[in-house]
């Protein structure tokens, strides 16, 4: 009896934890972004103030003019911000991936070449940006959990970063904008215009 009650679990406990992935994807799932369906949602970001956080000559900055001390509670803070900076990167790419989705579909239906290249290079950039915020994601939340449980190690180099895919995550974001506003020409210059304001 305990034994059949333990398989039935076992096998009943994946399909449990996989319908409830999928749940939860569903539901976070934004069905046809339109084009109206994208400023609202876009978080702000000014891709000066990520890259000077990532830079490494700011880095140096600070380890030669703090204690080792304080050098580490600025790395602390540095990987919260570039936590925050590498989720709204992402962030706006899925919202942009999205818009890019839609906009393809509906451009196989009204046969609009330029719109088709312009989605196209749209969900590519977007793509490859959330691959590379997941990466570096992954690589500051190691470094955080290297911080907290080894106190006495080195703090974390951001140099490392762009060997991770900062770099890259910044450059595919300018894609992401160039392509954007490219396809947001279709929808008139004042939709253009806002847009360009938002980015």
């Amino acid at each position: 009896m305990i034994r059949e009650i333990l398989s039935s679990a076992i096998f009943l406990l994946p399909l449990t934890i996989l319908f409830v992935i999928v749940l939860v994807v569903r539901l976070r799932a934004f069905s046809n972004r339109t084009a109206h369906d994208v400023i609202p949602y876009l978080r702000s970001i000014n891709l000066e103030e990520v890259k000077a956080l990532l830079d490494p000559v700011t880095e140096s900055y600070l380890r030669l003019n703090s204690s080792r001390q304080e050098f580490k509670r600025s790395q602390w803070k540095r990987c919260h911000l570039a936590l925050q900076y590498v989720s709204d990167l992402a962030h706006n790419a899925k919202v942009f991936q999205e818009w890019g989705k839609y906009e393809r579909n509906r451009s196989r239906r009204t046969l609009d070449r330029d719109a088709r290249r312009a989605s196209l290079d749209l969900t590519i950039a977007c793509a490859q940006c959330r691959i590379c915020a997941v990466v570096v994601r992954m690589r500051i939340h190691f470094w955080m959990v290297k911080m907290a449980v080894l106190p006495f190690a080195a703090p974390p180099s951001f140099s490392s970063l762009p060997r991770m895919g900062s770099v890259e995550l910044v450059s595919y974001y300018e894609q992401i904008k160039t392509s954007a506003i490219q396809l947001s020409q279709g929808y008139g210059e004042n939709y253009h215009q806002k847009l360009a304001h938002v980015l």
